[in-house]
């Protein structure tokens, strides 16, 4: 087991309460408290709910994933890996990760899971991803015979 050690405002440091109180002498206080070395199973903290975007906007599906050690996390859409592009993007922070798709197309609509995968275990999340087209209009054979 290791230690995390905190050392909490002393003397020369700027103190913790008003300044009414500031005659005071402050003493460092220094606390040894242990950190966990044994692995614990990823769990999502935050998760997406399912997400409708109209065909070219962004489609923006975040998670918060805790664990010991940090899980890698993998992004699947209907069971097969996500294909990173310059469209289709993942970025990672911390705990936090997401995956951006910009300019959503129809193909990109489905189920996506994300993954977080550890020696301790795994977690899957799952959010369904809908993108609806864009109405278009073609007309064939010219304007001769439109009639309105």
């Amino acid at each position: 087991m290791s230690f995390l050690q905190l050392l909490l405002p002393g003397q020369g440091d700027v103190p913790l309460i008003p300044e009414t109180m500031s005659a005071l002498q402050y003493e460092p206080v220094q606390m040894s408290l242990p950190v966990a070395d044994e692995p614990i199973l990823p769990d999502f903290v935050d998760v997406p709910h399912d997400l409708k975007v109209d065909e070219g906007d962004k489609a923006v599906l975040k998670v918060r994933v805790i664990g010991q050690p940090a899980p890698d996390i993998t992004w699947l859409v209907d069971d097969k890996p996500v294909e990173l592009s310059d469209r289709i993007t993942v970025a990672s922070d911390g705990d936090q990760h997401e995956l951006v798709i910009h300019k959503a197309k129809l193909d990109d609509e489905g189920m996506y899971k994300c993954v977080a995968k550890s020696e301790a275990g795994k977690a899957i999340c799952e959010v369904e991803l809908l993108v609806e087209g864009k109405l278009r209009l073609k007309i064939v054979g010219g304007f001769d015979n439109l009639f309105v």
